[in-house]
């Protein structure tokens, strides 16, 4: 049935896929457009802060928040490519171009995230680089991310960055960013609606609470 359904669901809000189930990284793109915009990076800088933060994300999974070591769940995108590069000694190579790196594609696991980010207005493109979508990131949100974005606007992440980047990768429910995502993906709370949101959050909402994808929409 999958196959059928994802037909659907490409012509509803296409770029969606199977893969576009963690909250955590819509809220990341949802602060990095803020973060981009901000500082008027072009295309190739927006690419190096996904990559930078998406395999400082997964690389931080990979580490138990009670004992420091690589027993963690490694719950986000990537991780387990980070873990074989890790015990391979090739930590300072996670977040460069190219094969041999916590993700072949050039744009990481953002090509997965534009169509649905785009839809629910947590972000908008302009020629290929990430600006703020119709709904602003909120403050939390990008508190949340401060550690992390400090590091990938000057370098990649190194082991000595990992203490401040793991809580935000095992934030868990009470996470700062899951309320006001909850809000836009079900055009709830006291925000105002238009028709084209209420209409989208309820494709999105049908799609993300499916059992191939329960993550964000729980």
């Amino acid at each position: 049935m999958e196959a059928p359904v994802l037909r659907m669901v490409s012509v509803l809000v296409p770029g969606l896929s199977t893969l576009s189930d963690s909250a955590l990284h819509f809220a990341l793109y949802w602060a990095l457009a803020d973060f981009a915009a901000k500082h008027e990076s072009d295309a190739a800088a927006c690419q190096t802060l996904i990559r930078r933060a998406e395999s400082a994300l997964a690389w931080a999974s990979l580490v138990s928040p009670s004992t420091g070591e690589l027993t963690g769940p490694g719950h986000l995108h990537g991780a387990d490519t980070v873990r074989k590069l890790l015990a391979d000694g090739q930590a300072d190579r996670l977040s460069e171009v190219g094969v041999g790196t916590y993700s072949e594609r050039s744009s990481g696991f953002w090509s997965q995230y534009v169509g649905p980010a785009t839809t629910a207005g947590l972000v908008t493109t302009e020629k290929n680089s990430l600006r703020v979508g119709q709904r602003p990131c909120p403050g939390a949100v990008l508190n949340m991310f401060g550690p992390l974005l400090d590091v990938i606007s000057d370098r990649p992440v190194t082991s000595d960055d990992l203490p401040d980047v793991v809580p935000i990768a095992h934030g868990g429910p009470s996470a700062p960013f899951v309320e006001p995502l909850r809000q836009v993906i079900t055009a709830s709370g006291t925000a105002e609606w238009t028709g084209d949101d209420q209409t989208g959050s309820s494709h999105l909402i049908g799609v993300w609470c499916c059992p191939t994808s329960c993550r964000v929409g729980d």
